[in-house]
């Protein structure tokens, strides 16, 4: 999978951010590393998720414990990127595919 330089770029800043709003004391980093990533590749989204296998769960109860039992039960046949946190909007999932060695 080949992943555009700016993506890879902004992937890495918008890590950082993450990284030091967690230092902070500012919460998790989800939603201003995303932003991040997103404000300086837009398209990194589906560029970070080419390729990869996807597996989505949806409901209105649940969705956090379900997402890291099926994680723990796939991790078996290989490496696995997981929301755990439930940062499931557009900002949460670029931080999330970007922490997947982008």
């Amino acid at each position: 999978m080949t992943v555009p330089a700016r993506t890879r770029a902004a992937a890495r800043l918008g890590l950082l951010t993450s990284s030091l709003s967690r230092r902070m004391g500012r919460g998790e980093g989800m939603v201003i590393g995303g932003r991040v990533i997103l404000r300086l590749a837009p398209d990194a989204i589906s560029d970070l998720a080419r390729g990869r296998v996807a597996a989505l769960v949806s409901a209105t109860n649940g969705k956090t414990s379900t997402t890291r039992l099926l994680a723990t039960a796939v991790e078996q046949a290989g490496p696995v990127i997981s929301q755990h946190t439930g940062a499931n909007m557009t900002s949460g999932v670029a931080v999330t595919l970007a922490s997947g060695d982008p």
